[in-house]
């Protein structure tokens, strides 16, 4: 498992990037499941692993797939072998070959491009991986705080943003209520789905910005 890049994440303190390479090599050994600690699971997703080769991987956003969400591969997956091999000249001579550290979103998504996947957040087949839509393994949209459970839901990452300190934990819930509100004006929530009443819509968001809306299904 040792190599430059893991070595450089130990030397740098950079835990969470060393997670993202690790979480990669054990589940290529070993296959298996896989979850972040900030993931709480909902069911057992028995029909993402019947058959053999089975592996899945999720859209964190209509861009970017992230194995932090949790997925699932039988061991010597060509996806994950794919994402590894992403780390491959990263660090050359303990010096970081790139303008700023890549995380897993941007690492995981340029692996299976090659192999044809799409950009756009819908669910696909690629390199032998099911990719799946957000409200599989990422329900819970941070930026709004809107919590989209669907029948189909695996699992919630809760976007602990254990990496970027309580800081970058406070900046984003003093912001929600403004994102959540843009969104409601361009039509992208519904207001009344997630307990906003009319007029007193701004004043419900300010007060309420801690608190989590759930979407259930229908």
């Amino acid at each position: 498992m040792a190599n430059e890049y893991t070595r450089y994440c130990y030397d740098h303190k950079l835990w969470a990037y060393l997670s993202d390479f690790v979480r990669l090599d054990v589940v290529e050994r070993e296959g298996g499941l896989y979850f972040d600690t900030d993931v709480e699971v909902v069911r057992y997703p028995a029909e993402l692993l019947a058959g053999d080769g089975c592996a899945y991987f999720g859209w964190e956003t209509s861009e970017y797939i992230n194995t932090g969400l949790g997925f699932a591969a039988e061991a010597h997956h060509p996806a994950v072998k794919a994402m590894l091999a992403m780390y491959e000249g990263l660090v050359l001579d303990g010096v970081y070959q790139k303008d700023k550290l890549q995380g897993c979103p941007q690492l995981n998504t340029l692996a299976l491009m090659p192999y044809g996947l799409k950009r756009d957040g819908d669910w696909q087949s690629v390199c032998s991986a099911q990719i799946l839509p957000k409200d599989y393994l990422c329900p819970y949209a941070d930026a709004t705080g809107v919590l989209n459970i669907t029948e189909r839901t695996v699992s919630i990452h809760w976007f602990s943003k254990s990496p970027h300190g309580k800081m970058a934990v406070w900046r984003m819930r003093l912001t929600r209520p403004v994102r959540r509100l843009i969104k409601i004006m361009k039509g992208e929530i519904i207001a009344s789905s997630i307990g906003i009443v009319g007029s007193n819509m701004n004043l419900f968001l300010y007060f309420n910005y801690l608190r989590i809306k759930v979407v259930l299904p229908k």
